[in-house]
């Protein structure tokens, strides 16, 4: 009896690739932004290269602070919007949100810039705590908030101390 040793099964190329992915931990897309040539690409990059190798988004140097659930959605994230984009879709939907609030959201300031977190965190919260907040006054209450609170306030004299100074 001569045998020749034959494989139990044939795994070729996509289904290797589909055996290797599921084996390991889901990372999200690398936006184009993190690889920029910026100031922050390389902090970018650097997140990106933490989540891959199996950090804890939440162990991140992150301007956003994330819960479990916020980290669960940004690792499930498939596009490759701005990473301030992702962040804020995470952190909208892991409070509470729905769809319709977020894009809402990211239509506006919020959807391209993070600074100042720890205010807009809270604005962030009570919009989607609040549902019922018709989306058209979305946009105009985060303007009027930050023109409220970060906005260099202009003074302006009244008309009648001008006259005074002409004189």
């Amino acid at each position: 009896m001569n045998r020749t040793w034959e494989p139990m099964e044939t795994l070729t190329a996509p289904a290797l690739d589909s055996e290797i992915s599921s084996a390991a931990p889901p990372v999200a897309e690398l936006p184009d932004e993190a690889v920029a040539e910026h100031h922050t690409a390389e902090r970018h990059q650097r997140c990106f290269i933490d989540i891959g190798t199996g950090s804890s988004v939440r162990d991140l140097d992150l301007p956003v602070r994330f819960t479990r659930p916020m980290a669960h959605l940004f690792m499930r994230q498939r596009n490759r919007d701005s990473i301030a984009h992702n962040l804020r879709w995470a952190q909208v939907l892991g409070q509470g949100g729905d769809h319709h609030m977020a894009r809402t959201i990211l239509s506006t300031r919020l959807g391209q810039h993070l600074e100042h977190d720890e205010f807009w965190s809270t604005v962030v919260l009570f919009l989607a705590g609040n549902p019922l907040i018709h989306p058209t006054q979305v946009g105009p209450m985060i303007d009027y908030l930050h023109n409220m609170r970060f906005a260099p306030r202009r003074i302006v004299r009244a008309a009648a101390t001008g006259r005074r100074l002409a004189r």
